[in-house]
């Protein structure tokens, strides 16, 4: 799988980058889930934007999850569902290099 999509020549100091972390439920991409989803818009080392969002996976998040991301239930229990969450992710990134 390709690392780069769509890429340019482009002065990356001029440019305006989201940096992103995301928190999960475990490991695996088929049987663990997405909880969260941060980031910040930059141009020229400044943040200009933040995104910050908990995601309601649906059932109780497990204590290893909890002990290991600092996430509780309280946290995601009135998140929004991951379809919105990556829906407005998507629209914070548009025009930006990831």
């Amino acid at each position: 799988v390709p690392i780069v999509y769509n890429e340019v020549e482009m002065d990356l100091s001029e440019a305006t980058y989201v940096v992103f972390d995301v928190e999960t439920t475990g490991l695996s991409a088929i049987y663990n889930d997405l909880i969260q989803v941060a980031a910040s818009k930059m141009y020229k080392g400044n943040v200009i934007a933040e995104f910050d969002e908990f995601i309601n996976p649906g059932h109780p998040l497990s204590a290893f999850t909890t002990e290991l991301t600092g996430i509780t239930d309280d946290h995601v229990k009135n998140a929004k569902p991951l379809e919105q969450v990556l829906q407005e992710f998507q629209e914070f990134c548009k025009d930006t290099v990831l």
